[in-house]
C-alpha cells in the first residue's frame, strides 16, 4: 500500500467552531496549501503581505506532504481582500473576528485519502480492517510527524532544554538530518562539523538561497559565540512550541502502549520515529468500554491525576525517563512550557465512506481505494493508516 505517493492522495479539510463575522479586528481567511508546512506557509504569506509572521494565528497544524485546507487570521484595517495565489498556496478573505485564531477554534478534520498501488487481496483486507475500526476504533498514538527533526541517537532537545543544557539544544537543532531538503542536510551537516566556528559557518551559509533562520541565529553566534540560551530563543516561536510537544507526546504515547499491553490481548507492534507503538487487533465489549471510558491527561508538571492505575503507569514511565512530573518544565524560555489537557485514548472515525476501488493511474496493473472520513482534533489519520495493514 503507497500513500501520499502525491500530494493530492492525501486531502485535509479543516472543521472549526468559529464562524466568520461580517465585521470585527481580525481578518479571517482561508488558507490552501499544496506541499508545504504551515510554518513556510506563513512565512511565504507574512512577506507577500508585508507584514510580521508573529500576526498569524492559526487554530491547527497540517501535514505537509498533502493539500490541506485551514483557518489562519490576521490582526488588520486593510481595505484591500488579501486574497492571493501561488501553485502552493492561496488564501481567501471569507470575513472576521473578534479575536485571534487559536487551538480551542478547531472541533476536528475531514480526511480524503486515496490509498495506491493495492492488490484484490489488500482492498479486502483494507475494507475487514476498516469495518473492524468503525466498531472499535484505534488507539489516539501521536504519529512520526509530530516530532519532525526532533529526533536523533542523543534524544529530544527539550530533555536538553528542561536540564539547562542550551548549547546541546541548540546543537541538535541546528544539526539535524532533513532528508527532504538536501541543501538543508548538506549545511546541517557543515554546521555540525565546524562547530563553534561561527564566522566559517555564516559564510558558507551565504551559498543557500533559503536557510534564513539558521543564518539569524549563526549570525548571533558570531558576536556572541556561547550565548546558546539567546539562540535557541531566537528560533520561531511555534517550533519551540512542537519541540516541547514532542516530548510529552512520546511520554503520552509510552503509557498508552502500557495500558495496552495491560488491558489488551494480542497487540501488534508497529514501528515508528521514537520506537514502537502497539495496536490492538480486536477487542471485547468489555475491553473497548474499560478503555474507552479511562482518561489519560498530556502530563505537566501540574497535572492533576486522580486514578491510581493512571496515575501508576505515568509514574512507571517517566522513572524510566530519570525525571520526576515536577521537572517537566523548561527555565528561561518565557511562555514556552509543558501543557495539559485531556487525550482520549481511543479515538472512532466519524462519516466514514469508502469509495468503489479503480485503476491506479500511477502504478500500472494495481488498484487504488478512496475512503473518507474526520477525526477528532490532535488525530492522525496515519494512525488509522495504520491500522489497515495490520
Amino acid at each position: 500500500m503507497k500513500i501520499k505517493q502525491i500530494p493530492e492522495d492525501f486531502l485535509v479539510e479543516e472543521i472549526p467552531t468559529v464562524k466568520p463575522k461580517k465585521t470585527g479586528p481580525y481578518a479571517i481567511l482561508e488558507l490552501k496549501k499544496k506541499d508545504m508546512d504551515l510554518i513556510n506557509a506563513k512565512k511565504a504569506i507574512a512577506k507577500k503581505l508585508r507584514i510580521s509572521y508573529k500576526e498569524i494565528s492559526h487554530a491547527g497544524i497540517k501535514d505537509k506532504i498533502a493539500v490541506t485546507t485551514q483557518l489562519i487570521s490576521i490582526k488588520t484595517n486593510r481595505k484591500d481582500t488579501m486574497n492571493f495565489q501561488t501553485p502552493t498556496i492561496s488564501i481567501k478573505k471569507i470575513g472576521c473576528l473578534p479575536k485571534p485564531l487559536q487551538s480551542g477554534d478547531l472541533r476536528g478534520n475531514k480526511f480524503t485519502i486515496t490509498l495506491r498501488d493495492l492488490t484484490k487481496d489488500d482492498i479486502k483486507k483494507i475494507k475487514s480492517n476498516l469495518k473492524r475500526i468503525n466498531s472499535t476504533g484505534i488507539p489516539n498514538f501521536f504519529d512520526s510527524q509530530r516530532f519532525g527533526e526532533d529526533l536523533r541517537r542523543e534524544g529530544f532537545i527539550a530533555k536538553r532544554l528542561m536540564k539547562d543544557d542550551y548549547e546541546t539544544a541548540l546543537k541538535l537543532y541546528l544539526t539535524s538530518n532533513n532528508n527532504k531538503s538536501p541543501n538543508k542536510n548538506a549545511a546541517h551537516r557543515f554546521i555540525f562539523k565546524n562547530w563553534n566556528k561561527w564566522m566559517k559557518c555564516l559564510t558558507h551559509l551565504q551559498k543557500y538561497e533559503k536557510l534564513h533562520e539558521e543564518k539569524k541565529i549563526i549570525y548571533y553566534l558570531a558576536k556572541n559565540p556561547t550565548h546558546y540560551l539567546q539562540s535557541f530563543r531566537r528560533i520561531n516561536k511555534l517550533t519551540q512550541e512542537i519541540v516541547v510537544s514532542a516530548y510529552q507526546s512520546f511520554i503520552w504515547n509510552k503509557c498508552l502502549s502500557v495500558i495496552l499491553k495491560e488491558k489488551a490481548e494480542d497487540l501488534i507492534p508497529v514501528d515508528y520515529a521514537a520506537g514502537k507503538l502497539h495496536f490492538y487487533k480486536k477487542l471485547s465489549n468489555k475491553q473497548f468500554e474499560e478503555l474507552r471510558d479511562l482518561e489519560l491527561p498530556m502530563i505537566a508538571p501540574g497535572t492533576k491525576i486522580t486514578d491510581e492505575y493512571i496515575k501508576s503507569v505515568v509514574e512507571k514511565i517517566l522513572s524510566k525517563e530519570g525525571i520526576k512530573q515536577e521537572e517537566l518544565k523548561v527555565k528561561k524560555m518565557g511562555n514556552l512550557f509543558f501543557k495539559t489537557r485531556i487525550r482520549h485514548m481511543i479515538i472512532l472515525p466519524k462519516d466514514l465512506k469508502v469509495h468503489p476501488e479503480e485503476f491506479d493511474d500511477l502504478n500500472e496493473g494495481m488498484n487504488k481505494l478512496t475512503i473518507e472520513f474526520a477525526l477528532e482534533k490532535g488525530s492522525y489519520a496515519t494512525m488509522l493508516l495504520k491500522a489497515l495493514e495490520l
